[in-house]
Order: structure tokens, then sequence, then C-alpha cells
């Protein structure tokens, strides 16, 4: 993972993370094998303020190439990787009236 400020703005800042796993094998009998991939997700940050509180509105963008890929979980099941994906979220942290 990665994570830039931009110096000319320094209220953004840029993300990448690559998530690599390689081929792993998914039977006791080591017949079934789990193919290698890698994930790049994408992401940004603006930090500014609405009425004096700061706020934050993030940007993330999972799994940009859309790579499919299996895993298992705890239970041994299969499962997908997530799909691609766009997140658009804005926190607040309004004071409280005391």
């Amino acid at each position: 993972s990665v994570e830039y400020r931009l110096p000319w703005l320094s209220s953004l800042s840029l993300s990448a993370t690559v998530t690599s796993v390689d081929d792993r094998m998914a039977s006791s009998d080591n017949q079934l094998s789990i193919p290698a991939r890698s994930v790049l997700d994408l992401g940004a940050r603006y930090r500014f303020q609405i009425n004096g509180a700061p706020a934050t509105l993030r940007f993330s963008f999972g799994n940009v190439f859309d790579k499919f890929g299996w895993r298992t979980n705890s239970s041994e099941v299969f499962v997908t990787n997530a799909p691609r994906r766009i997140a658009i979220t804005l926190a607040a942290d309004f004071p409280g009236k005391h």
C-alpha cells in the first residue's frame, strides 16, 4: 500500500493498494488448487470543513481491473473475491451541544 499527499494541495491524498495472493492448495489431498491473482485498489481522500466542522470525503475504487478469483474462508468454503466496486463516503465531526 502507498498513500501520497499532494504537496500543492495538502488536503488531497491519493492511495493505491496491490494485494497479491500466490496459488495455493485448496483440498486436503492436494488435488485442487486456487490460482494466483493480484488485485489493485485505488482511493482518494479530501479533507475540508463544513460550517467549521472537520470533514473528509473518501472515494475508493476496488478491484480496478475486475480480477476474478477464489478464496476459502475459515470453514473451508469457496467464495469469490469482491468484484469491481466504487464507494464514496462523507464523514464530518460536528460538535455536540453541552
